[in-house]
Order: structure tokens, then C-alpha cells, then sequence
């Protein structure tokens, strides 16, 4: 990567709601990152941000609650109630053959609901994006065009792959996940409407 002149002036850059509790990058973030230090090139001054590294870490699961999702979509029906002409409820529409109807991926569901069984080790740090360096804004830009091949495993559960969780920290970022269950996970659904073997 490009390395900065040290005899540059330095902005610091305070992202302190980089991540949220279920382990998601602020929607903004990136773009918010790569401006900035573009604004720094313009300035001839240097970019430190904090944090100043990103890690994603990846834990392939099995997961009801993620299979009901990759096949159902939830539309409504009229009921009648008293006092009322009609009122709306829930009803559950197969759309496994509709993939463009079909979520992709998941967000603030807890762990109580997910009830996720973990397939495999989670795998540390599969990706790592160093938000201070002055490529950082290259490097996402080639990161975009040609995303990256992770290979996950070996498997120490056999199940039923519904979803992988993905998980946002830095180093030495304390744990997120709580005791109680209502910790917030996020990540995506595998594409099968009924998952695939392990």
C-alpha cells in the first residue's frame, strides 16, 4: 500500500459507531472513510482513523429460523374482527422458486430466535480492512470488482448450512454476545431452500 509522509500534518478520524451491537458496519462507513481520505490527498495532509483496522470474522450455521426465511415470504390476509370492516394478518407465501423474492441476508435477529448451531470454528479475521492507509480507498474499489474466496471449515457439526453470521470488531474489542440470548446477529442466508449437508 502507499505509505504516507510522516512530515505530513494528520487528521484523526473518531469512528466510534463504526459497528453496532449486532456486529454490523454502519451502512456509511466505508464511503465516509474513502472521502475523507481523499479529502486528505487534495490537502496534503495524512489520515488516521480509528479504529484503524476492520476484522470479519465468519461462522457457518444451522439454523430454522434461517431456512423459514430462505423459502418464505410474509405477505397478509383480511380477517374480519369486531367493529371493524377488516383488518390485516400474517400468512406465509413459498417464494423458493422466486429468488428475486428471497432475503439474502439477515440483520438484529437475536440469538434466541435464530437459535443458530455453529457447523464449524468460527473463522477469525477472513477479512481485514485497514481504514488508515492511504490505499484504503484502491483497495475497495479492487476489493468491489473482485470480491474474495474464503474457505471455511473443516466441519465439526453435521447439519444443515442455512446461513453464515458476520461479524464486524477490531483488535481488542471486548466480545458482543450476551448470556441472556437477546444478543443481535447478523449475516447472510445460504441461497437453498432447504440448506445443504455438512
Amino acid at each position: 500500500g502507499k505509505v504516507s509522509d510522516p512530515s505530513l500534518p494528520m487528521l484523526v478520524m473518531l469512528c466510534v459507531d463504526a459497528i453496532s451491537l449486532s456486529g454490523e458496519l454502519r451502512p456509511d462507513l466505508l464511503k465516509e472513510v474513502s472521502l475523507a481520505h481523499s479529502f486528505c490527498a487534495s490537502k496534503a495532509c495524512r489520515l488516521m482513523v480509528v479504529p484503524g483496522d476492520l476484522l470479519l470474522s465468519l461462522t457457518p450455521v444451522e439454523s430454522p429460523e434461517l431456512a423459514r426465511r430462505s423459502r418464505v415470504l410474509w405477505g397478509a390476509s383480511l380477517q374480519t374482527a369486531p367493529g371493524l370492516a377488516g383488518g390485516m394478518e400474517e400468512f406465509p407465501i413459498d417464494v423458493s422458486s422466486l429468488n428475486s423474492l428471497a432475503p439474502s441476508s439477515f440483520q438484529a435477529v437475536t440469538e434466541a430466535r435464530l437459535q443458530p448451531t455453529s457447523l464449524c470454528r468460527r473463522r477469525e479475521a477472513t477479512l481485514r480492512l485497514s481504514l488508515s492507509s492511504a490505499s484504503f480507498p484502491a483497495d475497495l474499489t479492487a476489493l468491489a470488482a473482485q470480491p474474495i474466496s474464503l474457505h471455511l471449515g473443516p466441519v465439526e457439526v453435521a447439519g444443515q448450512l442455512h446461513g453464515v453470521l458476520c461479524e464486524w470488531s477490531w483488535q481488542g474489542e471486548p466480545g458482543r454476545r450476551r448470556d441472556d440470548g437477546l444478543s443481535e446477529l447478523a449475516g447472510i442466508i445460504w441461497p437453498s431452500a432447504d440448506g445443504d449437508a455438512m
